[in-house]
């Protein structure tokens, strides 16, 4: 699995149209999940054990991703 985290003025996601997930200010975590992972679920619930507000977009689905980056926060995740 591999994660992209960058800190944004506000992003949100659409799925044929629909905002399904939206965030002011604060981190937007793109996540690429491989074939037959289920890590992302675990992903989520550290994030959230962080103290992280999770919304999540629809696993598959074909989503419009929306963002404004604020600075030059970009960090990349392996695992």
């Amino acid at each position: 699995m591999r994660a992209l985290i960058q800190r944004v003025s506000d992003a949100r996601v659409a799925v044929d149209g629909e905002i399904v997930g939206e965030v002011g200010p604060g981190l937007m975590v793109l996540v690429c999940a491989m074939q037959g992972e289920r890590l992302y679920e675990r992903f989520a619930e550290a994030l959230r054990g962080l103290g992280i507000p999770v919304a999540t977009g629809i696993f598959a689905a074909d989503m419009a991703v929306t963002l404004t980056n604020d600075g030059p926060v970009t960090i990349w995740l392996e695992a």
